[in-house]
């Protein structure tokens, strides 16, 4: 079973602020919510053995338009670590545990050689600091898309390097 990184938080969001009524982001409905407790023990128990992020990164002119006439999805892929590492934080995940969900697993999945370290294995490296703070600022998104809900959210931890094939693809000091 897999599951998206932002699935708890906008089920969280329904429950608390909008008494379960569909939520509106952007000019996306979104009707098919999890229960909010599934992500955390479902992650927690096995049940939940990858996450992805369902990055769908819709320009703001592609979103703006009718409702009818707008492309379904939210932008995944800048929140995503931080949305787990919030589990981590609770103290109701491993981190060990999510980390597997965001990297070996979602491989084991695709039948790709990836997500782990070993020697001949890609040299394809995140490193992350699960201390630093910041605040979700869609405007500062490295993605064409702006679509999220958790803007202005203070989250803690963030990738600062992405090194793909032994080559740096992001590196956060230097602004991405």
């Amino acid at each position: 079973v897999d599951t998206v990184s932002h699935h708890r938080d906008l089920a969280v969001l329904a429950q608390e602020f909008l008494d379960g009524r569909h939520l509106v982001f952007g000019h996306q409905l979104t009707t098919h919510l999890v229960h909010p407790h599934l992500p955390r023990y479902g992650l927690a128990d096995g049940t939940i053995d990858a996450i992805a992020t369902d990055h769908a990164p819709h320009s703001p002119v592609e979103k703006e338009v009718e409702f009818n006439g707008a492309p379904n999805g939210i932008i995944g892929l800048e929140t995503a670590l931080p949305l787990v590492l919030r589990l981590v934080q609770e103290g109701r995940v491993p981190l060990d545990t999510a980390l597997r969900r965001l990297t070996a697993g979602p491989a084991r999945i695709l039948r790709i050689d990836k997500g782990h370290l070993s020697i001949g294995a890609d040299a394809d490296v995140t490193i992350i600091d699960p201390a630093l703070e910041h605040e979700v600022d869609p405007t500062r998104f490295l993605s064409r898309s702006r679509n999220t809900p958790f803007a202005g959210w203070k989250l803690r931890g963030r990738a600062v390097r992405t090194i793909v094939g032994g080559r740096t693809v992001f590196d956060l000091a230097r602004g991405g």
